[in-house]
This record gives C-alpha cells, sequence and structure tokens, in this order.
C-alpha cells in the first residue's frame, strides 16, 4: 500500500472516524486503495466498522442531550419510533377506516402482488 502500514493505517481509520475520504487523505492515497485494503483485511475492516459506530454513539448522546434540553422535534421523534411500543407510533388508515395491518391481512395475494407493481411502476415513473 506505498509505504502504509497496517498499524498506520488502522490509526488513520480510528482518527478519521472510519471515513473513507478523509482517510485516504490523511494518508496521502486514493480511496480506492483504502477500499482494497479494507476489502483484503477482515481486521481493518472490524476497526473502520467501529470507527463509524463511535459516530452513532455521538449522535445518541447528543440526540439525548436534546430530549432533555426539551427539544420538540427530538422528543416527538423518540416517541414515534423508540415509544412505538407505547402507542406513540402512527398508524396509517386506509379508505376504509380499517388499520393497514387488517387491510393487508384481508388482501389476496394477487391484489397484494398488483399493488406492488402498481406502486413500483410509480416509483420508476418519479425517478425519471
Amino acid at each position: 500500500m506505498g509505504g502504509v502500514s497496517k498499524k498506520k493505517l488502522a490509526d488513520a481509520l480510528r482518527a478519521n472516524h472510519g471515513i473513507i475520504t478523509a482517510t485516504a487523505n490523511a494518508l496521502n492515497v486514493s480511496r480506492q486503495t483504502i477500499h482494497n485494503k479494507l476489502n483484503a483485511d477482515p481486521k481493518l475492516r472490524e476497526i473502520q466498522e467501529e470507527a463509524r459506530f463511535g459516530i452513532v454513539d455521538i449522535a445518541e448522546s447528543k440526540f439525548i442531550e436534546n430530549i432533555q434540553a426539551g427539544n420538540e422535534k427530538s422528543i416527538i421523534y423518540a416517541l414515534q419510533t423508540l415509544g412505538r411500543s407505547r402507542g406513540y407510533g402512527a398508524r396509517i388508515i386506509v379508505s376504509d377506516q380499517s388499520t393497514l395491518d387488517e387491510a393487508i391481512e384481508n388482501a389476496t395475494d394477487q391484489e397484494l402482488l398488483d399493488k406492488l407493481a402498481e406502486k413500483n411502476r410509480k416509483i420508476k415513473d418519479a425517478a425519471k
């Protein structure tokens, strides 16, 4: 890897939170070089993933701080995701006033396949 040792790469991955571009820039090598090394060495890949998880830990800490500070958006998000089991998740109501789960349960396999095909067509059309 052009003089970059495994230890040096591991240290750079940690210092740059596992971000490939930042790591490559710090070591003055290409992103592809980093990718090749990560693909060839499961231990380095693990180090990169652990460093990325550290970013999630930081984000979760800030999220909790926002909740504790009374940030309404953070509170709502926490309730809608983490509070689902307590009834805070949004429910989707379909036109016949049954829940989405009931509508799916009562539909035939062919009706579900047709609906999926229709939605896929709409997604593809929107992407054009």
